[in-house]
């Protein structure tokens, strides 16, 4: 939901600046392949791993810490 906002500042920082053009694509061009091979990753790893046993997990840990907070008041 931010991309469009994202890339109007984009738009308008090189407006601004068009020096950030000529100096930001490196990292730009970096930036979107490390993108691709960590959607890539966690795509292949989402098909390996249950959600549910990570939703189990994340839950007794909320769990846990909502007790403790309790306790410690």
């Amino acid at each position: 939901m931010s991309v469009p906002l994202v890339l109007l500042m984009s738009i308008y920082l090189v407006w601004q600046n068009p020096m950030l053009l000529i100096q930001g694509w490196p990292a730009l061009i970096t930036s979107f392949i490390f993108g691709l091979i960590s959607l890539r990753l966690l795509l292949k790893l989402s098909q390996q791993i249950s959600f549910a046993f990570w939703a189990l997990i994340f839950a007794v840990l909320c769990f846990v810490g909502a007790f403790i907070s309790y306790v410690a008041l």
